[in-house]
């Protein structure tokens, strides 16, 4: 099989697909986001860029205009419950180290900035993949990239047709998801005429920790404009609980929601007030397993890169060995990101003697080695290898591989796909 002008079909228009349509649209490579839902919700609380992808998006012109719509993240500070102080670890070396202060922005405010940046029309509402089919001679979506959630139609398809195939699927993708943790999420309206704080032109990410009596962390970031964004996070109490939550999530959220809010409403917070007056300036909450903006970006990085340099035209084969690229790139940095996240969770969110020390350990370590530590994650900083390169800022070196499987040059059409060539879903 072999593909003239391929038409790239991105399934979800979240963060990862919406940058991944700007990273294709620079690039001159036809593309179609489908969106289930009828229009973009206002949901979810705070998304944090770091370093690794704030380069990317100076390469393409969009830093300034990203800073105009965040709020920079300049320190970051922890408390028990009552508010006693226990740590803190200044975020303002990252621009020196790295070239960037981190940036946190409201969730809708985010996905409306990077929507902003694609033609409307590139986005089909209320579409969904149904399957995917493919064999050696045709293939009815041409490529198609999985960002339309866990239990999408794109893997479930793809896990198919390696079962058809005899290939060997991993005992942990053909069972269902074990969330082990949740995260209740949600941003306010202005506060500010109350709490004078939130009026900061930098923000500060305060953390709570968990206590014997209530073991969740909570996370408050002032978003700017006097609004903040909240995080609840804990852990499931027993396994039983995953099979029973995941695939009834919508029924279960609601009385979900009042419980966990309920419980939590007298927790002081650490810019004035508890999480009940919080509560109470938030009109959506949402309960979410955690989502790695910064990762989902990343992903689109490399798979950019690699369609970019497809050869026209195409076979099966190239597409099997960019994808097989992209695997090697991503899958163990992905994978020491989820151990790490779920390492600091528990940490941060289970209260016992063995926790307690290793917060008080890891809130006590040097500069220095938060630094190192740092550098293993934040050096990794890639931009798009088609557009023009753009120094690396900051005193740690970039340490990114390039995404390329040395295939032959691409000539890349601009124009949308011919009836040929034309996507069609099933």
């Amino acid at each position: 099989m072999s593909l003239h002008n391929p038409h790239i079909l991105i399934a979800g228009a979240g963060i990862g697909g919406l940058a991944l349509a700007i990273m294709l649209e620079r690039a001159g490579i036809s593309y179609t986001i489908l969106e289930r839902a009828a229009f973009f919700m206002p949901l979810g609380s705070t998304i944090v860029l770091s370093p690794q992808v704030l380069r990317m998006f100076e390469q393409l012109g969009m830093y300034e205009e990203l800073q105009a719509v965040s709020i920079p993240l300049v320190d970051a500070r922890y408390y028990k419950q009552n508010q006693k102080r226990l740590g803190r670890v200044d975020l303002r070396v990252y621009a020196s180290r790295y070239g960037y202060c981190c940036l946190a922005f409201g969730r809708p405010e985010l996905v409306k900035f990077l929507a902003s940046k694609i033609p409307q029309e590139r986005i089909l509402w209320k579409k969904h993949v149904v399957s995917l089919k493919q064999d050696q001679e045709s293939a009815t979506v041409r490529c198609s990239v999985g960002a339309d959630g866990a239990y999408s139609a794109v893997r479930q398809s793809l896990y198919s047709n390696m079962a058809a195939a005899n290939i060997p699927i991993p005992a942990s993708d053909t069972g269902p998801l074990r969330f082990e943790s949740f995260c209740l999420v949600g941003s306010t309206d202005d506060m500010s005429d109350e709490f004078p704080a939130l009026q900061e032109k930098t923000s500060t990410i305060h953390t709570v920790m968990a206590s014997r009596r209530k073991a969740y962390m909570v996370n408050i970031i002032p978003l700017g404009q006097g609004r903040i964004g909240w995080s609840i996070m804990g852990k499931y109490l027993s396994p039983q609980v995953h099979d029973q939550k995941v695939f009834n999530l919508c029924d279960w959220e609601g009385e979900a929601t009042d419980y966990l809010c309920k419980d939590v409403e007298d927790i002081a917070v650490p810019v004035g007030g508890t999480l009940g007056k919080v509560f109470e300036h938030t009109k959506n909450i949402s309960f979410v397993m955690l989502e790695g903006a910064n990762q989902a970006i990343m992903d689109a990085i490399v798979l950019a890169n690699l369609i970019h340099e497809l050869p026209t035209p195409a076979t099966s084969q190239d597409i099997t060995k960019a994808f097989e690229k992209y695997y090697e790139l991503r899958a163990s940095p992905t994978k020491n990101t989820v151990s790490t996240s779920r390492q600091l969770n528990d940490v941060m969110s289970k209260e016992s003697r063995v926790t307690r020390f290793l917060r008080g350990l890891a809130l006590s370590l040097p500069g220095w080695v938060l630094n190192r530590t740092n550098d293993r994650i934040l050096s990794n900083r890639p931009i798009l290898s088609y557009l023009p390169p753009i120094p690396v800022k900051g005193s740690v070196k970039d340490s990114s591989r390039p995404a390329t499987v040395h295939l032959a040059a691409q000539q890349v059409s601009t124009k949308g796909p011919s009836a040929k060539d034309k996507t069609v879903v099933v």
